[in-house]
């Protein structure tokens, strides 16, 4: 989910198809393009991009008071939008059992799908940083702030 005050300044949006093995959709979760072109979970092995879109049967409501059963704009255009280039967004797409840093790096976890980690030296490549934090989570309950 995307926090509702995040906005994305001279972001660039870029759609494209989603592979089959594409189920639940997050706003704000991370893909990847894989070799046949099309958006992928993140796996932490190639450049991540946050979704705009979601696909999952939720239940409530959302932080925008919307009803979130039901929810799935990717079925009918089998495609999905990603942010690229410059952004600042809020998620709670993030490794919660992980430490973040204000200014530090994070990129997408190679453990768990779609979410973004904390950057560690050795571990990730530098070409596969996402964005770099620019507002700490204070519990799980909060959003995760980074900036492209």
């Amino acid at each position: 989910m995307l926090a509702p005050t995040n906005y994305y300044q001279n972001a660039h949006r870029l759609d494209l198809p989603i592979s089959d093995n594409v189920t639940d959709v997050y706003p704000g979760q991370l893909f990847h393009i894989n070799d046949e072109g099309e958006y992928d979970y993140a796996d932490g092995t190639r450049k991540a991009y946050p979704t705009l879109n979601s696909r999952y049967n939720g239940q409530g409501l959302g932080l925008q008071r919307e009803r979130l059963e039901g929810r799935d704009n990717v079925s009918r255009l089998g495609a999905i939008t990603c942010l690229m280039n410059n952004y600042m967004i809020g998620t709670d797409m993030y490794d919660k059992e992980a430490s973040y840093t204000h200014g530090k790096p994070v990129v997408a976890s190679k453990t768990k799908e779609g979410v973004v980690e904390p950057f560690t030296e050795g571990t990730h490549k530098a070409q596969d940083i996402v964005g770099y934090v620019t507002i700490v989570p204070s519990d799980d309950s909060e959003f995760l702030h980074y900036q492209s």
